[in-house]
């Protein structure tokens, strides 16, 4: 609503929106209130936040709409796969793996570092491509500290990815044995 007229109150509103959504998860965890269901939702709306934001930055710079677009696809791909295969596993939530990388991703405070500075950096490239040049240090700062994050954020998407298309197919390959056995 805010994206392309109020910077300032759009930041406010998705700094609001990520807070909420970590308090979320805690409380459903402590109130042993989890579902499937609430998994699915609460990535999808992880998700669809950051990629607004991506789309609002693509918009600012229509010669990068590429490279936001590669991310958002790495994105939601990666992440409906390892909700795919976690679901399909029995598990309720889609964080934690047997891959050594993505547990370490998963674990406390790893994820929630990562995933903070990931939308840091977002907002920060939003910023940058909105505010006056004077209000520009902050958040190239910001930028600067968070970028690192960023592309280790975007590499355990890749890891994600693989891993969770391998165990896809392992699935099936297992699927059709049963079938072939009965």
């Amino acid at each position: 609503m805010y994206a392309f007229t109020d910077p300032l109150t759009t930041i406010i509103c998705y700094i609001i929106g990520a807070g909420l959504d970590a308090v979320d998860g805690v409380a459903a965890r402590k109130l042993n209130q989890t579902s499937s269901l609430g998994s699915v939702l609460d990535m999808l709306a992880d998700r669809m936040g950051t990629l607004v934001l991506f789309i609002v930055i693509s918009h600012q710079n229509p010669n990068l709409w590429g490279l936001w677009t590669f991310f958002i696809v790495l994105d939601i791909v990666s992440h409906w796969c390892q909700m795919f295969v976690s679901l399909s596993s029995g598990k309720t939530t889609h964080k934690g793996s047997e891959n050594e990388w993505l547990n370490f991703y998963y674990g406390f405070p790893t994820l929630f570092i990562a995933c903070s500075m990931n939308e840091f950096c977002i907002m920060a490239v939003y910023m940058l491509q909105t505010i006056q040049y004077s209000e520009s240090k902050l958040w190239f700062g910001i930028f600067v500290i968070c970028f690192p994050v960023f592309i280790f954020k975007q590499l355990m998407n890749v890891v994600q990815l693989a891993h969770n298309a391998t165990k896809l197919a392992e699935m099936d390959v297992e699927m059709k044995e049963k079938k072939r056995a009965q």
